[in-house]
């Protein structure tokens, strides 16, 4: 072929071998489970508060419902990526929902972290609890879940990477809307 160009995209990463891929389905199956846990406590919570008298402000209880429904929904897509009706999506949106589901997991953690580091050197206002928490620690455990499962469903996939940077930022977006008004 003449000019160098086989005529392959560089966009588009060749297969890499079997034995060369890490692809455990456990992390899936983890994170899914994680989820299943994590949105029946928070629901327990706020029954509890609900039950006693507690009042809780309509836009906390708004924001911890929307975080609520769309880690579950962020549980059936990381699901999706070990199941076999994920065959009905194409590999490149499935890449893009497995890794915006990754992203999703990792705003909390990050955004509390983040607030943290910036309240330090008077950039920003101080959170208004301790840094180690239950929550944050359950949170990043959960978010590391979600990381590993999409890292072993990116190694099974053969779609571009860019589905993935995308899904990451896609990710972080849609859960950051809840997130910031805590």
């Amino acid at each position: 072929m003449r000019g160098g160009n086989s005529g392959v995209s560089t966009l588009v990463r060749p297969p890499r071998p079997a034995e060369a891929r890490w692809i455990p389905v456990w992390p899936a199956y983890a994170a899914a489970i994680w989820v299943v846990t994590y949105v029946v406590w928070v629901f327990l919570d706020i029954a509890g508060h609900v039950l006693s008298g507690d009042y809780i402000a309509d836009p906390m209880l708004a924001a911890v419902l929307a975080d609520s429904v769309l880690r579950a929904v962020s549980g059936i897509l990381i699901l999706a990526t070990v199941r076999s009706w994920r065959f009905t999506v194409p590999d490149g949106l499935m890449l893009l929902l497995a890794w915006a589901a990754a992203g999703g997991s990792l705003a909390f953690p990050l955004y509390k972290t983040a607030r943290f580091a910036l309240a330090a050197n008077y950039l920003a206002d101080p959170w208004p609890a301790p840094y180690l928490t239950t929550a944050l620690v359950g949170l990043s455990m959960g978010a590391l879940l979600f990381v590993t499962a999409a890292v072993s469903f990116l190694n099974r996939s053969n779609a571009p990477r860019r589905w993935a940077i995308l899904g990451l930022f896609l990710g972080f977006f849609v859960m950051y809307l809840p997130v910031s008004h805590w």
